[in-house]
């Protein structure tokens, strides 16, 4: 999310489309988010850094567009949007006396434009493990609703699973179903994949929520997890 306010949100995103002539195969589309924000003086260049997944870092300087990689944040406060500023500010006034609460962390997460950050601090901090430990699959999928940056979606998951006690597949699936269809999810997925500690029984809950483009993508994170993934994928062209 470009901006985010109180009555419009924008969004860029790079749409990419493979067209086959195959009669049996539909086109492939990827959706790749861009997070635009000022320029830094020393970008004056286009610099890519290109990365398996497709998940590189296109930087350019005249637009301050940022690709694919992690977000950079600005230096200097007063180049922040008012809006950043406002939210950032009532953060931290949630923040100095938050209860812990499954509510209290939805609310700083609504406030905050640096979900990561405050999902750092709540995990560190020992008052808090009640509440992510007794997180059903549903709670986990509420958490998601509210992270503005689709960049942070992976860690943040990994961050919330290492205080659950039993991680299954249902959480990942529960997380799917409230994100921003638009946000590129293959990256949260081969990054929770490895958390799951039914995967290889259930792992066909989470690709039943994936689109063609994501099953390919995240093929091998679940190949390297064990499943048989393969296997299934010849059963059905055999029927």
């Amino acid at each position: 999310t470009t901006y985010s306010g109180a009555l419009v949100k924008i969004k860029h995103c790079l749409k990419i489309t493979i067209k086959t002539d195959s009669r049996y195969t539909s086109n492939l589309t990827l959706e790749i988010p861009i997070e635009a924000g000022e320029p830094q003086e020393e970008e004056n260049d286009v610099v890519v850094e290109a990365s398996p997944e497709v998940e590189g870092v296109v930087k350019l300087g005249s637009a301050g567009a940022v690709m694919g990689g992690a977000i950079r944040e600005e230096n200097d406060e007063d180049d922040k949007p008012a809006s950043k500023k406002k939210k950032d500010e009532s953060a931290e006034a949630v923040g100095a006396d938050t209860e812990a609460t499954l509510e209290g962390f939805l609310k700083e997460l609504e406030l905050s434009v640096n979900d990561l950050n405050i999902t750092k601090k709540r995990t560190a901090e020992s008052k808090w493990d009640g509440v992510f430990e007794a997180l059903s699959p549903e709670q986990f999928g509420q958490i998601f609703r509210d992270i503005d940056n689709a960049f942070e979606l992976p860690e943040i998951g990994v961050l919330l699973s290492k205080k659950i006690p039993t991680f299954t597949c249902e959480y990942v699936v529960a997380a799917l179903q409230t994100m921003d269809p638009k946000h590129s999810r293959t990256r949260f997925v081969n990054t929770m994949v490895p958390m799951c500690s039914d995967i290889t029984d259930t792992y066909g809950l989470i690709t039943k929520e994936l689109n063609d483009w994501e099953r390919v993508s995240t093929e091998a994170a679940f190949v390297k997890a064990g499943c048989a993934v393969e296997e299934d994928q010849d059963e059905e062209v055999e029927c």
